[in-house]
């Protein structure tokens, strides 16, 4: 009759005492599925059981210094009563020879194929000495004047004598280099084997204590939280604009990016994948009570001239320092050809109000190494919004962007995403997080066939009166967004007018602009914009305008604010 249990162990409890007379039995396991977290994985192995009757300690050795021995989870179900005791976390050296083993075989057969070389090139050398010796003294004895070659022989026989040696030349060089390859090879070996022998690092175990009732067959899996895993988003949009100028679909592709380095490869197991961020706090923080006062000027002590001049070297540098910028040169589309399109496997997701999992399908394997594995998660059709987007203050040029609701329930994560236009590739951009329900928008490049332009109109400042204290700067600007295509398109132009927090310095638009048609943009003070829908060749004009007030004896600075209303 068989009995399942399930129990959930702590390793605080290392204290328990095991049975008197247990024997240790070593578990041959493997990792059958892994759950990876964006900042961590929890592995689950399993051990098939063969246990006597009595008490038994199974001892799980092998595992990986980055398990967190207070994740440790031991379940699973048996033919018979079968009672868990108490767990045990060790840290056992690891066996020299087991680690060099690998070195060893290595160096081995490296100076196996060094000694070949070396006998090719005794060969070679004492074909060589021969060569040379029939060169001075030929076939026959010396004093030997009946085999004299004939004058007319000499020529034959110096090429015969020259084809020779150069054979043999070419040969000894060609070996000599071979050899010098393998005793590099040699020495690298040999310097990798005492680096990894000098920094081999104990290996974990945990012991599990068994009270069997009778002898019993069984399986267990014992599960852990390992670091040094994870898995971050990446995105593929495909924007397909249709005839007219609208929005013929947009294909998301979700993308999973796994790499992991936790001391143990994953071979062929079933893999989840979550959106919880375990090492993530998991309580709100405390507030603390803030008290305000008057700044008070600190008198700094002076600073040796030597380090000023440092760090201002190890300043200039750094701003010095060349930025990279990403160019993405474009694909060109693939010819068509008749074939069936090719369904890639997508995850089977899971989601409840606190997070999402992905089933990924088949067997997968994940080696230990950092090297970075992708899977496609899920991918789907949208309908979304198209909209030209500008910004003539830092950039004239039209963007395409592509807006659209998540209606999933599971969050979008932020990730990177790569975007491809009517198939050809344009860029890659960055999808911030979009919870269930929130907007997200992409943008596809630059639209040629919409042209923004700004220029400045007017300034025009006013100094104070005799009697006055007070001056005004005021400037004037021109935006034209102008429609090339053949179809009408819906245009947003955004700009800024400067804002203020000082009494006595004061903004105000002038009377002649141009009303936006949104006052405040993603909640950015000062920032405004200005939606047409623009017919085919319809160009639109926006007057922009402010006046500034400030005191005659200070000086305008502009700068930064927070995305604060």
């Amino acid at each position: 009759m068989t009995k399942a249990f399930a129990a959930a162990l702590s390793v605080a409890a290392l204290v328990a005492a095991f049975p008197a007379l247990a024997a240790d039995i070593d578990a041959t396991s493997k990792i059958a599925a892994v759950t990876v977290f964006p900042d961590g994985a929890i592995i689950s192995r399993v051990v098939e059981v063969d246990l006597p009757a009595g008490a038994t300690t199974l001892v799980f050795k092998g595992l990986p210094l980055s398990v967190d021995p207070a994740s440790l989870r031991v379940e699973g179900k048996a033919s018979a009563a079968l009672t868990l005791g108490a767990v045990e976390s060790r840290l056992t050296p690891v066996d020299p020879a087991r680690t060099a083993s690998e070195a060893e075989a290595q160096i081995k057969a490296l100076r196996g194929e060094r000694a070949k070389v070396a006998a090719a090139l005794e060969a070679h050398e004492g074909r060589k000495a021969m060569v040379l010796r029939f060169a001075q003294t030929g076939t026959d004895r010396p004093g030997d004047k009946a085999a004299v070659l004939d004058v007319g022989q000499w020529g034959a026989a110096w090429e015969a004598v020259g084809g020779a040696l150069a054979k043999a030349n070419e040969d000894i060089r060609l070996a000599r280099e071979a050899a010098q390859d393998i005793d590099l090879k040699i020495r690298a070996a040999e310097l990798a084997d005492q680096a990894r022998r000098s920094r081999v690092a104990p290996e974990r175990a945990f012991t599990v204590a068994l009270e069997a009732g009778a002898a019993l067959k069984g399986q267990l899996t014992l599960s852990y939280r390992v670091t040094g895993a994870g898995w971050r988003p990446a995105y593929d949009a495909r924007l397909t604009t249709a005839e007219g100028g609208k929005a013929g679909g947009l294909t998301l592709a979700r993308r999973a990016l796994v790499s992991q380095r936790s001391g143990e490869d994953w071979t062929g197991v079933e893999m989840t994948l979550s959106t919880v961020r375990a090492a993530r706090g998991t309580a709100a923080p405390e507030v603390d009570p803030q008290r305000v006062a008057f700044y008070e000027v600190m008198v700094a002590a002076p600073v040796p001239a030597g380090r000023v001049r440092s760090e201002m070297v190890m300043r200039d540098a750094a701003r010095a320092a060349p930025g990279v910028a990403e160019t993405a040169a474009p694909m060109a589309a693939p010819a068509p050809v008749a074939m069936q399109k090719v369904a890639a496997a997508e995850a089977q997701m899971e989601s409840d109000g606190y997070q999402a999992t992905y089933r990924i399908p088949g067997a997968l394997s994940v080696p230990s190494d950092g090297s970075q594995k992708s899977f496609i998660v899920q991918s789907r059709d949208i309908q979304p919004e198209l909209l030209i987007k500008a910004a003539p203050a830092l950039d004239p040029t039209a963007y395409l962007e592509a807006a659209f609701i998540n209606t999933e329930d599971a969050p979008l994560l932020a990730g990177e995403v790569t975007l491809i236009r009517d198939n050809a590739f344009v860029g890659r951009g960055r999808l911030a997080f979009v919870a269930p329900g929130d907007r997200a928008s992409l943008g596809f490049g630059a639209d040629d066939r919409v042209k923004v332009a700004r220029v400045p109109v007017r300034r025009r400042e006013t100094e104070p009166s005799l009697l006055g204290s007070t001056k005004s700067d005021t400037r004037e600007f021109k935006i034209t967004v102008k429609n090339l295509h053949d179809f009408a398109v819906k245009a947003t132009i955004v700009d800024q007018l400067p804002f203020s927090e000082i009494s006595t310095l004061t903004v105000e638009p002038l009377a002649a602009m141009t009303p936006p048609t949104e006052k405040v943009v993603a909640d950015k003070r000062g920032v405004m914009g200005w939606t047409y829908d623009l017919k085919p060749k319809e160009e639109r004009e926006i007057k922009l305008g402010y006046r500034i007030r400030y005191p005659s004896d200070r000086e305008l600075t502009f700068q930064p604010a927070p995305n604060a209303r």
